[in-house]
């Protein structure tokens, strides 16, 4: 599964609302364990191991697999 700049902003946003006086509880990482998402590290690398941007095959390797 590939991670859309704007899903990265939203895990951000839920961790910025997670404030509780005047206190952020929860940090981006925390939001994405506890709602089963990739780490960041994660969403960036195809599934062959490269890095998503640099893969040319990487479409391939995230709909069929390596």
């Amino acid at each position: 599964m590939v991670i859309n700049e704007l899903q990265l902003q939203n895990w951000n946003l839920l961790a910025k609302a997670s404030v509780r006086d005047g206190e952020q509880r929860y940090t981006e990482e925390q939001i994405r364990s506890l709602v089963g998402a990739p780490s960041i590290e994660e969403s960036n690398t195809c599934a062959c191991g490269e890095n998503i941007n640099e893969c040319d095959d990487a479409y391939s390797h995230i709909t069929h697999g390596v």
